[in-house]
């Protein structure tokens, strides 16, 4: 909660100071001036919103479409705005003011499914996402298209009115509810880059509060259309370091854009855990997936429970190495098409504690520790290695042991066929209580319901980087050798 927590108070201070530059004496009148450095502004936006929403359909990420969606309105209204200042192309006019109004409300239209996602209208909409976003903006060009045509269309409230700090108050509420989301998701990245979002949305936001304003060309006036104009290029800032270095857009505005938890722990995923992903392959392909699919399934799941970011990234970390003392296991047992003995059985089992061991010597990796070691024990207290019982097992720990046996059941391995889904939510209903936490398998079964049978791939790029490639993206020359096995 710590960069959400900052986030909410950078929100709080936001209107103090509008009210405080809202009662200075009125700069010099200038309309030129508004005009040529919103239309360039707001004409620049509006390409960089467009780009967004090429990002998302080309990787298929509803919800930076959904975040695109409200910057092509913050931006394509402006535009109107810009180009109707009165005394160069038009003369007094109430389409200046409206469009400033309609901006925020309409962009917190455009990304609302977002917000709504864990309801049954959100995951409708998040299923046609490409459609929203495109009517959303032949709605707003339209309505652009129409103010600009009739540019005595008055839909906004009087400058300094009971009703204009209404609207301006909820306005910003709602881009800060908005906000505090990507807040989160950097808190589970562990890295600050999701947050760029959410600090443009608030000073998107802050653009609401021009109507406190009675008098023209005042420094608040300025300082608003600054705020506007710096939170859409904040958001976008990745095409200035596209056109710097040359690079694909999506891979340079991934990281400012992570827009779901699985977007933000990959983000935040460090070099020594791409290696261990990448040694898991090397030794066996079949485990590597696993872990894969297993993570991507227990961030769900810890999302679905209310836990905190920090406690999702935990999970979402644990599960991708949950299995890495598999390293440490022969290949002949690891792999092999039968039955287990007893003996190798025991030797498979150690698997937990070696993971927790490795981890142990990875300073950064330390506090995954008891959730690796714990991801074999039973709910009943009957597991391994610790015979541990209920709340002693570590939450992520308990997630991750439901998440594992849910995709070791559905899946192919090499000892066995995969189960039938139904099979498998059988053996998961009839033993919780037991094997697994009855709220983490309530949980388990919401998500899967929710995300069908056969989910989008996510996190596939985890350790699929060369260790030369990883080590200069991640900014790192070199691993502990302590800690790396190899296959």
């Amino acid at each position: 909660m710590r960069v959400r927590n900052r986030f909410i108070g950078v929100a709080a201070m936001l209107p103090g100071v509008a009210v405080g530059l809202a009662s200075f004496e009125a700069a010099a009148v200038r309309p030129l001036l508004l005009f040529v450095i919103v239309v360039v502004a707001a004409s620049s936006c509006l390409v960089a919103a467009i780009s967004l929403a090429v990002v998302a359909h080309r990787n298929d990420q509803a919800e930076l479409g959904f975040v695109a969606a409200f910057f092509f309105a913050a931006s394509m209204l402006p535009l109107v705005h810009g180009i109707t200042v009165p005394s160069v192309l038009y003369g007094t006019n109430a389409a200046t003011m409206t469009s400033v109004f309609l901006a925020v409300p309409l962009g917190l239209i455009g990304i609302g499914p977002s917000l709504i996602r864990r309801s049954s209208v959100g995951r409708r909409i998040g299923q046609r996402w490409r459609q929203w976003v495109l009517c959303h903006a032949a709605a707003t060009t339209a309505l652009a298209v129409a103010l600009v045509a009739v540019p005595d269309i008055r839909l906004h409230p009087e400058p300094g009115s009971s009703l204009a700090w209404v609207f301006a108050t909820g306005f910003f509420a709602g881009t800060v509810f908005a906000g505090q989301r990507h807040a989160w998701l950097a808190d589970v990245a562990g890295r600050p880059g999701p947050v760029v979002i959410g600090v443009g949305l608030i000073m998107v936001g802050t653009s609401s509060f021009a109507f406190i304003d009675t008098t023209p060309f005042s420094l608040w006036f300025w300082v608003v259309h600054g705020i506007d104009i710096l939170g859409v290029f904040l958001a976008t800032v990745g095409g200035v370091i596209v056109y710097r270095h040359r690079q694909p857009i999506g891979e340079v505005v991934g990281p400012i854009l992570a827009v779901d938890p699985h977007a933000a722990l990959e983000l935040g995923l460090s070099p020594i855990v791409h290696r261990f992903v990448r040694d898991l392959q090397a030794k066996d392909e079949i485990t590597r997936h696993h872990v894969v699919r297993t993570a991507d399934l227990a961030i769900d799941v810890a999302v679905e429970l209310g836990l905190s970011a920090e406690v999702v990234r935990r999970t979402g970390l644990a599960a991708v190495l949950h299995d890495i003392g598999k390293l440490e296991i022969p290949d002949e047992i690891l792999t092999k098409p039968g039955r287990l003995t007893d003996d190798e059985f025991a030797v498979m089992r150690a698997h937990a504690e070696l993971g927790g061991e490795m981890l142990k010597k990875a300073s950064e990796l330390s506090d995954l520790v008891d959730a690796v070691r714990g991801h074999h024990e039973r709910f009943d207290g009957t597991g391994y290695p610790d015979r541990l019982a209920g709340e002693q097992i570590p939450i992520e720990a308990r997630i991750v042991s439901a998440c594992d046996s849910y995709d070791a059941m559905s899946n192919t391995r090499h000892y066995r066929v995969g189960l039938e889904p139904a099979k498998v939510r059988a053996i998961l209903s009839e033993h919780q209580g037991a094997q697994w936490d009855p709220l983490v398998v309530n949980a388990l079964l919401a998500v899967i319901d929710n995300r069908g049978q056969t989910p989008e791939p996510r996190l596939e790029n985890i350790g699929r980087l060369g260790t030369v490639a990883a080590d200069r993206k991640f900014g790192c020359s070199c691993l502990p050798e302590e800690v790396l096995v190899a296959g």
